[in-house]
């Protein structure tokens, strides 16, 4: 567990201590889910009044806490892939055991992004659809952004079969992201994705990646893709990333 503390957000990284698994937290039928474990303790030490995931679905396609639907939007509820706010002490997450959590504040304006991008989301462009729809509620402009990626899946593990760059045939720069040694081809996940955000005018030392740990060949976290390897991935939980204003 790690917290980034600046003047005006947080962001708490989760690892494999979290203890969130699907079959339990996606049964959560209640709103409240600040009282509930291992949440209590992390919305204490983050000050959250409120905290918001949406139900995951691998695509691009997202929400925004506003204080026009705050009372009502139930977590866990929802499909969704981002999260979006500008109000203050309101958590918003995303659950990963191999994805990237990509972390956006925009300092001019006083918003946060949060956003789950597997390589399907990532194909999908989610985290581009984030962006525009913070530039369409906020006005945001992505040369005011800091932003962060979360553990995730990394080049150094991340095989994929010899057919997988065809999902990313309308980014002439994916192959910059796909790395071939000997007859095994392996994915950057998070370089496409800053790839990407470099496109969208997101200043290169704006992208923060020193809590980017290999969630893969990393125990300390959560891997879908090491679950499948060991022959169960039905066991394995899920880190949070959670960002709030302050």
């Amino acid at each position: 567990m790690i917290i980034h503390s600046a003047p005006q957000y947080q962001i708490y990284f989760g690892d494999a201590k979290d203890q969130m698994f699907p079959d339990e937290y996606q049964n959560w039928n209640n709103s409240n889910i600040l009282s509930r474990l291992p949440i209590q303790p992390i919305a204490q030490r983050l000050h959250l009044g409120a905290l918001f995931f949406l139900h995951q679905v691998h695509g691009a396609n997202g929400m925004v806490i506003s204080p026009t639907n705050i009372d009502a939007v139930r977590p866990l509820k929802y499909d969704g892939d981002f999260l979006i706010t500008q109000e203050l002490n309101v958590g918003i997450g995303v659950l990963t055991a191999d994805c990237l959590p990509v972390i956006i504040y925009d300092r001019k304006k006083h918003v946060i992004g949060i956003a789950h991008a597997g390589w399907r989301g990532a194909a999908l462009g989610v985290v581009i659809e984030m962006i525009n729809r913070m530039k369409q509620e906020y006005a945001v402009s992505p040369s005011d952004f800091t932003i962060f990626f979360g553990p995730s899946a990394k080049q150094c593990c991340y095989q994929v079969d010899s057919q997988f760059e065809v999902h990313f045939e309308t980014y002439p720069y994916a192959q910059k992201a796909l790395l071939a040694n000997g007859n095994a081809l392996f994915f950057d996940l998070p370089f496409f994705i800053e790839l990407q955000l470099l496109r969208e005018g997101v200043a290169q030392d704006a992208i923060r990646k020193e809590y980017n740990s290999c969630t893969i060949c990393d125990t300390r976290f959560h891997s879908h893709r090491r679950g499948v390897r060991h022959g169960d991935p039905t066991i394995v939980g899920r880190q949070m990333t959670v960002v709030t204003i302050k």
